[in-house]
């Protein structure tokens, strides 16, 4: 048992030093958004009086990069971001409804065009319509055929 344990607390102190020198070098990063996670490690020997406790503190950083789409009417230099477009249809009658994740930009009308998920008639695929100009939102119902 003796031979055993000996091979193990060798190779816990191995691996405790490796984790020691990836999290000092994964702090000497400077990265420009950072979300930080502490997690702490415990070893501990069953020869108590040969090898203490130790704690060991390790910080990981990552890196996190969002892009913002925007949505231009042709001839004008005004923008609207995919955000913001949310924002003014959860402020109109489009609150009626849950926007979905699909979207698309009308660049000719200067319109974002969200799904929104709203009771209709089976003929319809709604979606919120936000326009890039005046920041105004409507429910349009894309209906096909005469109700």
């Amino acid at each position: 048992m003796r031979r055993k344990l000996s091979q193990i607390i060798p190779l816990a102190l191995i691996f405790l030093v490796i984790g020691i020198f990836i999290g000092i070098f994964l702090t000497s990063l400077n990265l420009p958004t950072t979300t930080t996670t502490t997690s702490t490690v415990t070893t501990t020997s069953s020869v108590a009086t040969t090898i203490p406790p130790t704690t060991t503190t390790i910080i990981i950083k990552t890196t996190t990069t969002s892009i913002e789409k925007y949505c231009m009417k042709n001839g004008t230099d005004k923008k609207l971001s995919l955000t913001e477009a949310k924002q003014i249809a959860m402020n109109s009658e489009c609150s009626k409804g849950k926007l979905t994740e699909t979207h698309v930009c009308n660049e000719i009308t200067g319109t974002w065009w969200i799904n929104l998920n709203i009771e209709s008639p089976p003929i319809c695929s709604p979606a919120c319509v936000i326009n890039v100009l005046t920041k105004q939102a409507e429910i349009n119902w894309r209906c096909l055929g005469a109700q």
